[in-house]
């Protein structure tokens, strides 16, 4: 799904840090920044930083909010230098440069073995044999496409594999956000099968849809956005009875390579949006006061409780300060993250896949 703009206050922050240039160019520099996971992670670090600095400047005390993000960016940053040097004093990235290619050309022939299994007898279903040879040889020459892209994109992995030791010294964050691009760039292929197998069985669902609603004597009135009743002649009845048929026989073909491809992709995006929890998790981690609610400090202290010791004479009192719960510290202290996507409910990610509409990230 496309991403909204961003808030006022992040527009004014960006803009006061980047060169006076017009807004317009900012919007397409920015879409352009957060297409990508790096470029997404990049751009909330600008944006803690100018949290961080605001608040030093226009505060004389740092809230536990900041603490929280200034110890979330250590955090990170050390890591993240921890895995730099772990990298430059060993052969782990090239073990996984070969892993990755190996593991890239797996993907690509068990995909050809599954395309091949469904050209035949999947599962038993008998599928109509010129649509499925026609749309099994369509994907199978997108593979050989694809072998060609890797190919021509491999000087741009090892490209790609260097900067993942340099990368590192931005934070642990932006190598799980290059390990989530590279995610997306090696399953290209698969996102591809899947988007054009959505489009055949999106296409389809709404001509068996109409068609359902001619043999009911109804139709889709466009302006009033609703169904009325309609009269066809016999010559609209017998095309639509013909064209339906024609469809409906089709379906279980088109509806076996939908649900292959969508489950691939849904596969994909699972992981993808492990490795942003990941990410987010790591951004706004709450180290600070964690410790300092393990430690008993007076900055995540509570209420002050009062117990009477003595009446006698002189009134004696207790004084003990009462410390706040754990999860209220955490709640109350989390530091914000400005997410520039939108995702989809459960109801609408299932409603999407009945009715073949490309799922974009989760």
């Amino acid at each position: 799904m496309s991403s909204p703009p961003p808030s006022i206050a992040t527009e004014n922050f960006v803009i006061t840090f980047l060169p006076p240039i017009s807004f317009r160019f900012h919007e397409t520099f920015l879409k352009i920044l957060t297409s990508s996971s790096i470029g997404r992670q990049l751009h909330q670090r600008i944006l803690h930083f100018g949290k961080v600095i605001s608040e030093c400047k226009s505060k004389h005390s740092i809230s536990l909010e900041v603490k929280n993000l200034i110890s979330a960016i250590v955090f990170d940053l050390l890591i993240g230098w921890l895995i730099t040097f772990t990298f430059l004093h060993s052969n782990v990235p090239l073990l996984l440069f070969d892993l990755s290619l190996q593991q890239t050309n797996n993907l690509v022939n068990n995909l050809q073995k599954l395309i091949h299994w469904l050209m035949g007898v999947p599962a038993g279903f008998k599928l109509n044999i010129p649509l499925n040879s026609a749309l099994g040889h369509f994907f199978l020459y997108h593979i050989y496409l694809w072998e060609a892209y890797m190919a021509v994109v491999l000087p741009l992995f090892t490209l790609i594999l260097k900067m993942s030791v340099v990368i590192g010294v931005l934070g642990v964050t932006f190598v799980l956000c290059l390990l989530s691009d590279l995610i997306a760039l090696a399953t290209v292929h698969i996102y591809c099968f899947y988007g054009y197998a959505t489009r055949l069985y999106g296409y389809q669902f709404i001509a068996l849809s109409s068609l359902w609603r001619l043999f009911r004597g109804k139709k889709w009135n466009p302006l009033r956005q609703r169904v009325d009743s309609y009269t066809y002649d016999i010559h609209q009845l017998f095309l639509g009875t013909l064209i339906f048929t024609v469809l409906l026989f089709l379906l279980p073909t088109v509806v076996i390579y939908y649900v292959v491809f969508t489950c691939l992709r849904i596969m994909v995006l699972v992981i993808q949006r492990i490795l942003l929890k990941i990410i987010q998790a790591i951004n706004v981690n709450p180290l600070y006061c964690a410790f300092s609610r393990i430690l008993r400090s007076s900055e995540v202290a509570g209420d002050v409780y009062f117990s009477v010791l003595s009446t006698k004479g002189t009134l004696t009192f207790s004084m003990e300060v009462t410390q706040v719960s754990f999860l209220s510290v955490i709640k109350e202290t989390l530091p914000k993250l400005h997410n520039t996507e939108e995702y989809l409910t459960w109801k609408d990610f299932m409603s999407w896949i009945l009715i073949g509409k490309i799922i974009y990230p989760l």
